[in-house]
């Protein structure tokens, strides 16, 4: 976890806007981090009897990072490869196990192929709250897939005032990325609550070479929560996909 901060911190410095650390030095509240993956109940990471990283959907948004693979390259212990260019095939190495061995879970869901493989290429930060990475053999909690790690991929929940955020931005190779996000909170009789969130984005680069690599995606992304009391809770989650490399 310090490692991974400390890859993080200068680039979410140099990020920081004046306003935005003016609002972190007054807000007094602070929130023990919890980790579910290494146990499948939450647990404060302080406690947490296993090599776990945490990555925050504000790092990851403050960084401008799109992609899952990119946003494990500063994990200690994993190494990725891609064929090619952006949209080639990508595979995640964890403490220097097969590609096959990683159990990948988008909100509790495996979304591995059969046999193990997963292919990263695809799968990116929108919407995303958080990415807990596992290192370490979990096959006890994950089945036989879980060998040399698990990476849980956690959807934004709406649980905050109503708000709605559009970004947009471009760079080299005529890469643009765009995105519509909602979000929102609903307080119910009794205590409950229930939130929900829906977001839309479109991903595209001509790559970095001359031609036939040009890549272009769309991803719809929600999660809708209800809470009927503090200790039960229900949580739908949707994530679709529709992808073309040339």
């Amino acid at each position: 976890m310090t490692r991974i901060r400390s890859f993080l911190a200068p680039f979410v410095a140099a990020l920081a806007t004046p306003g935005l650390l003016r609002a972190q030095a007054q807000d007094t509240a602070r929130v023990t981090p919890m980790v579910t993956t290494a146990t499948r109940m939450p647990v404060a990471e302080r406690d947490v009897p296993a090599s776990v990283t945490v990555i925050t959907g504000a790092q990851l948004r403050a960084l401008g990072i799109m992609s899952v693979a990119d946003a494990l390259l500063g994990t200690p212990s994993a190494a990725i490869m891609q064929t090619g260019s952006f949209g080639g095939a990508t595979s995640l190495f964890l403490r220097g196990g097969q590609s096959d061995y990683v159990k990948v879970l988008i909100d509790g869901v495996p979304v591995n192929d059969p046999g193990g493989a997963i292919d990263l290429s695809t799968l990116t930060t929108d919407n995303v709250d958080r990415i807990e990475i596992l290192r370490g053999p979990a096959s006890v909690l994950y089945g036989a897939d879980a060998v040399s790690g698990v990476v849980q991929i956690f959807t934004r929940g709406g649980y905050t005032p109503r708000r709605v955020s559009v970004e947009a931005r471009g760079g080299t190779y005529h890469s643009g990325d765009a995105s519509v996000s909602l979000r929102g909170g609903i307080p119910l009789t009794g205590g409950a609550t229930a939130g929900y969130s829906l977001a839309v984005a479109r991903h595209q680069t001509d790559g970095v070479y001359a031609f036939n690599n040009r890549f272009a995606e769309t991803v719809v992304s929600g999660a809708a929560n209800l809470d009927p009391d503090p200790d039960d809770s229900i949580h739908l989650t949707l994530r679709y996909s529709d992808s073309r490399y040339h």
